[in-house]
């Protein structure tokens, strides 16, 4: 069994995702924008999430969609899966409800990755492109 970093991060990121330093406290209350996400409004009840996701999000559906043409093997795939993820947490500026929710969409995808084997069978990736594709559900 490989052991990957995220392991000891995953944890780490999902404690201290949301506590931001002060300085960018200073910055959220002065402009009331960075950092904040308002719910989302009634005629789209989708929760806004920053650039940062959406792209995290993207790549990771990318990788998965490619796969085996991209030729991520011997567990490249999985290393650049987690990768993204980790960006994702390290890079979170929700809090509240979205925060929670996005935090109950994204746990489900480490438990894929941890599982991935360094040459994942197409059902598996097929598992993790399905939950992928349900991001654009729930978030904008």
């Amino acid at each position: 069994m490989r052991f990957h970093g995220l392991h000891i991060l995953l944890p780490l990121l999902l404690a201290a995702c949301g506590h931001a330093p002060e300085a960018a406290d200073a910055i959220d209350a002065a402009s009331n924008t960075v950092g904040v996400i308002h719910p989302p409004p009634s005629d789209d009840p989708r929760w806004e999430v920053n650039e940062a996701t959406r792209e995290g999000v993207r790549a990771m559906r990318d990788l998965v969609e490619g796969y085996p043409a991209n030729g991520l093997r011997n567990g490249v795939l999985k290393d650049t899966l987690e990768a993204h993820l980790t960006l994702i947490f390290e890079r979170c500026t929700m809090d509240g409800e979205g925060h929670e929710r996005l935090h109950d969409f994204l746990l489900p995808l480490y438990h894929l990755f941890r599982e991935l084997p360094p040459e994942p069978g197409a059902e598996q990736v097929a598992a993790i492109g399905r939950h992928l594709e349900g991001f654009g559900e729930e978030f904008r």
